[in-house]
This record gives C-alpha cells, structure tokens and sequence, in this order.
C-alpha cells in the first residue's frame, strides 16, 4: 500500500480504469470513501479528482509516464 502524500505534492494515480492523472494533492484524509485512506488533487486544467493511496504509482512509473507523456 502507499505512504501517503502530502499536500503540495504532486502525483501519479492510476484510476480503476487504468487512466493515469497527475495532480497536486490539495488534500490527505484518513478515509476518504469506503473506509480507506485517500486524497483530493488538482490537475493543471484546475480540474478536481480524489482517489485512494494505494492508487498511488511509484514514483519511477510516475516519472516514465510524465516523460513519455510530453515527449516530442
């Protein structure tokens, strides 16, 4: 399961579909549904999400995906 993040930070999450967001985590809470720990960000279109910690890809896929991501 994933640490937490914190406030400020910015992460990759992998939804149940398998879409991956980045977002800046505006907020951690102990149980954000269903009675698991989780969060709320924002992306850089200032759209909202939540998710679950254990949503949470390890920083290196995190890295690869942003990369490939903006790649020419």
């Amino acid at each position: 399961m994933a640490d937490a993040p914190k406030v400020g930070e910015m992460i990759v999450y992998c939804t149940f579909s398998g879409v991956r967001r980045a977002v800046e985590v505006t907020a951690v809470h102990e149980v954000v549904k269903n009675g698991r720990p989780g969060f709320d960000g924002v992306d850089l279109s200032g759209t909202s999400y939540w998710g679950y910690n254990d949503q949470i890809v390890p920083d290196d896929e995190a890295y690869a995906w942003i990369v490939g991501r903006n790649a020419p």
